[in-house]
């Protein structure tokens, strides 16, 4: 006894070459091999998409949503001379601090000193 198959018909629907060629990479990739098949008539193979459904696919973002900037030599140069007086007012701002720090641990060594001198009045290195 032979297994027993199930027939059916469908409409051949002619598309571009360029769509057949993307539903089949699309078909293939997703494990559909089993879709491709001889019609066995002037069509050749054909895709049978019975349960698959067609959607249009998102719209690429169009290009001109980006900002588009043409880089020069002298924006070049300005970027590099507002980059350079940053640096110089970072350095001197550096300096400035450890000129402050400096002062400030000389202050707080005096201060130590002066302490030391009220509490121990007479040094014994001296006697």
């Amino acid at each position: 006894m032979s297994p027993l198959r199930t027939t059916y018909t469908y409409a051949v629907l002619e598309v571009s070459a360029e769509a057949y060629a993307e539903i089949k990479a699309k078909l293939e990739e997703a494990g559909y091999q089993h879709a491709f098949h001889e019609n066995g008539d002037e069509h050749g193979t054909v895709i049978d998409m019975r349960g698959i459904a067609l959607a249009i696919e998102p719209a690429p973002v169009p290009v001109d949503l980006f900002v588009r900037r043409e880089v020069t030599i002298e924006a070049l140069v300005v970027s590099a001379r507002l980059a350079n007086s940053r640096a110089t007012v970072a350095a001197q701002a550096h300096r400035n601090a450890t000129a402050e720090l400096a002062a400030a641990q000389r202050a707080d060594n005096e201060a130590r000193a002066a302490v030391l001198a009220y509490v121990y009045p007479f040094n014994p290195n001296t006697l």
